[in-house]
């Protein structure tokens, strides 16, 4: 009966472990997603300026036709929009939350397959693994609440699943079918 009793905490212990793994990969994902929107942005914004910066040494030195005098225009908006949604959406701070979020879920994923070695191995005893699980699990419940500052998109969570059932990782069979 005590047997049986210590696997159900250490299955549980390898469902938090589980969990964790899918927020540390959707974290990392929205980490990566907002990365790119902010590189992508920057990128349009540098690309625009020289190309203005350009054009207005040639202003400077002869007088340009009318409908390139419109066409900097409309290139000025559009560099000072994305320079705007870069400022406003503050990509670059988005990402080191995600980072965050997803590292300190990276620990409780090393602590959870810790925990279950040591139990298996005999070093622990199920009330010990009870104990951390409990504590685990309150580790956890701080990081989800924390991630509320920086919510990760439903794509970010199935990328992170098509990645877990596709191996990106090394998984046991047994998590790979959890969820």
């Amino acid at each position: 009966m005590k047997e049986e009793l210590n696997k159900f905490t250490v299955v549980e212990m390898q469902n938090l472990r589980v969990d964790a793994i899918y927020g540390k990969k959707k974290h990392y994902n929205a980490a990566d997603r907002k990365e790119k929107y902010h590189k992508n942005l920057g990128l349009i914004q540098i690309i625009l300026n020289v190309i203005l910066g350009s054009y207005l040494f040639g202003a400077a030195a002869t007088t340009l036709p009318n409908a390139l005098n419109w066409i900097g225009a409309i290139l000025a908006l559009i560099s000072a929009t994305a320079a705007g949604l870069q400022t406003y959406y503050n990509y670059e701070r988005d990402v080191e939350l995600h980072r965050a979020i997803a590292s300190r879920y990276l620990a409780v994923i090393k602590e959870c397959s810790r925990l279950i070695a040591y139990h298996k191995d005999g070093v622990i005893e199920a009330a010990l693994l009870r104990e951390q699980f409990e504590n685990l699990s309150s580790v956890c419940d701080h990081i989800n609440a924390d991630s509320a500052k920086c919510p990760a998109s439903v794509e970010d969570y199935k990328k992170a699943q098509e990645g877990f059932k596709s191996g990106e990782e090394e998984y046991t069979e047994i998590e790979r079918n959890s969820r």
